[in-house]
């Protein structure tokens, strides 16, 4: 994604989830739309992009680097 990258190790990161992120997104892209097909989508390719996340009540955290003010 454009909007986020792997954090470097020991670098200070972001946990955020799928809705978080899509705000992030809909600010770059306005025409992606909120649904929850959406959401995921973004937590399905955040795993096959190998971001290391953590489960916290039934919801997906990932350590992202926003690449824009987030």
């Amino acid at each position: 994604m454009a909007c986020f990258r792997k954090p470097k190790e020991d670098e200070v990161v972001k946990t955020m989830n799928s809705t978080e992120m899509l705000k992030i997104i809909q600010r770059e892209y306005p025409s992606v739309k909120k649904t929850h097909g959406t959401k995921v989508s973004i937590g399905t390719a955040m795993k096959e992009l190998g971001f290391e996340h953590k489960e916290h009540s039934h919801m997906a955290y990932y350590k992202v680097v926003p690449l824009h003010s987030a």
